[in-house]
């Protein structure tokens, strides 16, 4: 006659870690859980269940890689400027103890910043490559109301952060003046405005849906625009 047994969960005991580098980045996330677990026999087991989350970034301090341990991961490629160029996200495949793909996409912007053309991909497990199944090609006149009609002058030296954003922006000037921050669409809605005193201020944009926007700070009569994304 066989043994039945029933195990009884206890009440666990979690253990979080963090890891950062020289920087303050995140490096390291491990999320370890313990419990008791016993059976008619009183034999006693120790289960364990763990989590590891790893992040590496590029040179200039942008995060390049995000792993999941053993169940997904994210890389990012960035322009000079800072603005997200590619996002790829992979799934760890069990059977083959690889990566293979599962979504990505990528955008290009002219020499203003403003959004060209926007792909979307899906991996294709017979080719074993990326397969192109959206392509959005964006037009801008001077009639846009993007563009508008102040002149598009040289940059001001600011630093925008964190980009892409789960819906807060901080915005910090070098120069202590006043501005409008200006938030559109990329079908050119104004979906947010803002006047700013002394050069810096953090916007709250967690009402907006995720994508990709375009913040035009102006200043006297010159517009500024950069590419931001909403996670």
């Amino acid at each position: 006659m066989g043994h039945q047994y029933e195990y009884i969960k206890h009440p666990y005991t979690d253990t979080i870690e963090y890891y950062y580098n020289a920087n303050g980045h995140d490096t390291l996330y491990t999320h370890v859980r313990y419990w008791e677990a016993c059976c008619f026999h009183d034999e006693s087991l120790e289960e364990m269940e763990t989590r590891r989350r790893t992040y590496e970034y590029d040179e200039n301090g942008y995060l390049a890689r995000q792993t999941e341990y053993e169940s997904n991961m994210k890389e990012f490629i960035y322009s000079e400027s800072g603005i997200l160029l590619i996002e790829a996200e992979y799934k760890w495949n069990e059977s083959l103890w690889k990566w293979e793909g599962v979504h990505k996409w990528e955008d290009d912007f002219d020499s203003y910043d403003l959004l060209k053309r926007h792909s979307e991909f899906d991996w294709d497990t017979n080719s074993l490559s990326w397969l192109i199944r959206l392509r959005d090609i964006y037009h801008y006149s001077k009639h846009t109301i993007i563009v508008g009609n102040a002149p598009i002058q040289e940059k001001q030296s600011i630093q925008l952060y964190p980009n892409p954003s789960a819906g807060w922006i901080r915005i910090e000037l070098t120069e202590q003046i006043d501005f409008r921050a200006e938030i559109y669409s990329v079908t050119g809605q104004k979906v947010y405005t803002r006047s700013i005193k002394n050069g810096s201020a953090s916007l709250n944009l967690s009402g907006l849906a995720p994508g990709s926007y375009f913040l035009i700070l102006i200043t006297d009569n010159i517009r500024n625009s950069y590419h931001i994304l909403i996670k």
